[in-house]
């Protein structure tokens, strides 16, 4: 819990700086364990060496009492300084020569030796701690005569602190050896922590200027695993600017299903077009200009606001794409960027739901005490161009061509013939099978040579007549 509080690089530093301490630290004991056990093999052996060379030579000297051979034999050997004593004893264990001049003449008693016994061969080792605490090892040979009959035994105390003394000053030169490693061990782990976690910061800077609402990206040229989690990261930062781009230029002009199609497929949000068809649903109030002369502006905002608010909400029911408000008008279009195989029905569906809630809140305007309004939609399906026009900074999709054009035409004719819905004959093709409409006689509009044929929409044949209960605000109203 308390490493949480602390950065990346520290708990790097911690990680390795501990495996580094509790390595060196392991290696230390080992080798000092290893040195010791070496140095006391060799001591023993040493011990024994001189011990079993006394025995050999001092045979003749114990049969004939010579006590100064045997006293020469034993001053000899004591010159290593890790012998602590040497004594020769006969069989009834009196001390013929001892390095302890006092000793020598006194009877020696095995039983005042303790501690723990190891034969090996003929030798016995004894280790023991004498008064001082100090560890010793006492090496007991017995004289053979003839190499049969025990004559005498020889002692050899030899003492093991000379084995920790050189031990220790091993382990002063391991512990500076230990502690310089452990020094550049973690100056090593600082500069790999540190180019470990410096493009980890970066990412951790990009994310955060991502939720800022920016998209970086991260220049690194690495071949390792965090070059490929940059190279991820960078992938992932284009995608959500090309998605938020899309998100910007759509989200309050299309529905969620929408927006969710151009999200999966970033690459249709491009500047350019392309040709496709699709229907363009044209609507505005009748006469509103001339009735927003008689208004005071913050009434003509509150009949717009309330118009627009149920218009695009329709036209989004119905998966079609907000293009523009002009004025009191609205252009929508079916069948791009999203193609459904109902687009042109999809799209008189929407009219007849707009006329409907139109219906609604011309009921709810009069009794605020506003005139009568009406409103007409006119609809053609054709061939467009359809794409994002104007900068990488700011994009709006829409369509250009002379079915749009016509459709503005057609929704113009309202007011002609006193109708609320009006579609074309490309448009009226489609659906003849599942709609009522009403033909009406050809017609020109403005910028046609030719007569057009439009058709007053009745409604879709398989729909039955119904009541329709349609909340609005806080009153409930009823259609028939």
């Amino acid at each position: 819990m308390l490493l949480r509080k602390f950065n990346l690089k520290f708990k790097f530093l911690l990680l390795i700086g501990t495996l580094l301490g509790l390595t060196l630290t392991l290696s230390y004991l080992i080798t000092s364990q290893l040195m010791t056990d070496s140095l006391t093999e060799e001591a023993t052996l040493r011990a024994m060496t001189i011990s079993q060379g006394i025995a050999q030579y001092s045979q003749e000297a114990i049969l004939t009492r010579d006590r100064l051979a045997l006293e020469t034999m034993i001053n000899e050997a004591f010159k290593d300084p890790a012998i602590l004593y040497i004594f020769i004893v006969d069989v009834k264990q009196n001390i013929l020569a001892h390095t302890d001049m006092t000793q020598q003449g006194r009877t020696y008693f095995p039983s005042a030796l303790q501690g723990q016994r190891q034969v090996k061969g003929s030798v016995e080792l004894v280790t023991s701690s004498d008064s001082d605490g100090r560890e010793r090892l006492d090496v007991i040979t017995p004289i053979l005569f003839a190499g049969q009959k025990v004559i005498g035994a020889v002692h050899v105390g030899f003492s093991k602190r000379p084995i920790y003394e050189t031990v220790a000053q091993s382990q002063k030169k391991i512990r500076l050896f230990i502690l310089l490693a452990l020094c550049v061990g973690l100056l090593g782990a600082w500069l790999l922590a540190y180019i470990i976690v410096k493009p980890i910061r970066r990412l951790v800077q990009g994310v955060k200027a991502i939720t800022e609402g920016e998209y970086p990206q991260i220049q690194m040229k690495s071949n390792d695993e965090i070059g490929l989690l940059v190279s991820n990261f960078n992938e992932m930062s284009r995608n959500l600017r090309e998605k938020e781009l899309i998100k910007r230029a759509f989200s309050q002009y299309v529905s969620e299903n929408i927006l969710e199609s151009f999200l999966q497929n970033p690459m249709s949000l491009q500047l350019g077009g392309t040709r496709t068809e699709a229907t363009i649903l044209f609507t505005d109030i009748r006469n509103f200009t001339a009735l927003a002369e008689h208004l005071e502006p913050s009434e003509v905002v509150h009949i717009l606001n309330d118009y627009f608010a149920a218009v695009v909400e329709i036209i989004q029911k119905y998966e079609g794409t907000l293009d523009k408000f002009i004025g009191d008008a609205v252009m929508a279009i079916f069948g791009t960027p999203l193609r459904h195989d109902n687009d042109e029905e999809r799209a008189v569906r929407a009219a007849l739901e707009m006329n409907e809630r139109f219906q609604l809140l011309k009921q709810k305007w009069v009794r605020e005490g506003y005139p009568e309004i009406e409103i007409g939609v006119g609809i053609n399906t054709g061939e467009v161009i359809a794409g994002n026009v104007g900068s990488l900074q700011r994009l709006a999709y829409t369509v250009i061509g002379n079915s749009v054009n016509m459709a503005a035409r057609i929704e113009k004719l309202n007011k002609r013939f006193h109708t609320q819905i009006l579609i074309s004959a490309s448009t009226y093709k489609r659906l003849e099978s599942i709609l009522d409409a009403i033909p009406l006689p050809p017609t020109r509009v403005r910028g046609k040579s030719e007569e057009i044929q439009v058709y007053v929409v009745v409604g879709f044949r398989a729909e039955p007549l119904s009541h329709r209960n349609v909340e609005f605000g806080t009153e409930e109203y009823k259609l028939i």
